[in-house]
Parts: C-alpha cells; sequence; structure tokens
C-alpha cells in the first residue's frame, strides 16, 4: 500500500463530510477586506455538516444561530426530519429498515453551539450486530 492511499483511507475515515453552499451571484454579499481581517456577512455561506456509520446518515445545516435542520436517513431511506430550536432541542427516531435498525437522538445545544448524536445502530449478519455510538455532528 503507498504512502497516498494509506493518508486517503486514514483521511476519509470517520471524517465528517462538511459542506458550505452561497447564495446565488445575484443575492450574494460580498466579504470586505482591511488590514488583513474578515469581516463576516450573516447570511454569506449556510454551514452544514453528515455523520454517517454504516447505512445510518445524519445530516445538520445551521438555518441562523437559533435554527438547525435536521434530517436522519437509514438504509437511504429518511426516518426523520425537523428544526432544533430552543424550544424543541432533540428529535428522537427509532426505525427498522430491512437489515438495519436505529435507535437514536439528535441534541442541540446552542450555549456550545454544537449538534450530538447518540444512540444505537444494527445490521443483521447472522443476528444482529449492534453498536453504540454517541458523536458531534456540528459545530459552529
Amino acid at each position: 500500500m503507498t504512502e497516498e492511499s494509506m493518508f486517503d483511507q486514514e483521511e476519509y475515515i470517520g471524517k465528517l463530510e462538511l459542506e458550505e453552499s452561497v447564495a446565488d451571484e445575484d443575492e450574494r454579499d460580498f466579504i470586505k477586506f482591511e488590514n488583513n481581517s474578515e469581516q463576516m456577512i450573516e447570511n454569506l455561506m449556510a454551514l452544514s455538516a453528515c455523520w454517517s456509520n454504516g447505512p445510518l446518515k445524519i445530516c445538520a445545516e445551521l438555518e441562523d444561530n437559533d435554527h438547525i435542520n435536521i434530517e436522519v436517513t437509514l438504509a437511504g431511506v429518511r426516518i426523520a426530519r425537523g428544526t432544533l430550536s430552543a424550544e424543541r432541542t432533540c428529535i428522537e427516531a427509532k426505525a427498522k429498515i430491512g437489515v438495519a435498525k436505529a435507535d437514536l437522538s439528535v441534541c442541540a445545544n446552542f450555549q456550545d453551539r454544537e449538534v450530538r448524536t447518540s444512540g444505537k445502530i444494527c445490521v443483521a449478519v447472522l443476528g444482529w450486530q449492534c453498536a453504540k455510538f454517541n458523536a458531534q455532528i456540528l459545530k459552529w
């Protein structure tokens, strides 16, 4: 195995898929640079991240500092979707799709500015093989 292919495998194992999207050119605000400092402009970019474990995938998108859109899929099928806020800090999901099942929660901590997930994922391979997880999905 070459050093380059080892690096690629290490880089992608357990890596969060961070994505940034920018509004259309006509709607885009511009960043001004002064004295090597960047002035942040609200609504320039939407921050999102996805975390996966086997057939389970959880995506979080920061709508603004007070709202986070969540989507949970199991074996490619959406099992939960919602918006986290100060009034609703957690979403829970429990589902069985084919040879996969999951029981989880996705919660936002607005004081620490992070979204975490915890629970259990199982796949049927000569009986049910299960693993617990507790992971950070998004930090802003």
